[in-house]
């Protein structure tokens, strides 16, 4: 399901996979999520997942702190990502979401593409050398996150 953050993870599937998740948080929001990845030959991949969030009811009040009823918010996204290995250290894959949010009577709904690709995680998934990650934050903890990403993801994953 690495494929949400980067499309070029629809690759990692050796074989097919699914995941399904649902969390009901004690204030009544309820997340849930369900994915599916399989690779397409040896070298291509495909992954399809599904994310919803419902906050559930919450108090609507003024400035001065009056009840004014109610409201909820919620959120939906769809992706469907495909990728391709290049070489023994290169994967690109490319992702298409469907977004939808609410809040109160307001919504909206939105198309948006994502472009990733991970030499680096084959590189160390290969075995080839140090593998040295030099980036230019655009927040403070950006590449200790993705080295964290790519180390956590070290015992799951394996060379093909």
């Amino acid at each position: 399901t690495g494929f949400w953050f980067s499309p070029a993870h629809a690759l990692s599937a050796e074989s097919p996979r699914a995941q399904v998740g649902y969390l009901n948080y004690v204030a009544g929001i309820h997340i849930g999520s369900a994915a599916y990845s399989q690779p397409v030959g040896t070298d291509k991949g495909v992954g399809f997942g599904l994310v919803y969030l419902n906050s559930g009811t919450m108090k609507r009040t003024n400035e001065r702190g009056d009840e004014l009823g109610t409201f909820g918010a919620s959120f939906a996204d769809v992706n469907l990502s495909g990728a391709m290995k290049f070489g023994e250290a290169l994967a690109v894959g490319v992702g298409v979401q469907g977004l939808y949010g609410s809040i109160d009577t307001f919504f909206t709904m939105g198309l948006a593409g994502n472009v990733g690709a991970t030499c680096a995680h084959w590189c160390a998934a290969a075995e080839l050398g140090d593998i040295v990650l030099v980036e230019i934050p655009q927040t403070g903890t950006m590449p200790q996150g993705k080295a964290l990403d790519m180390y956590q993801s070290g015992p799951v994953e394996r060379p093909r």
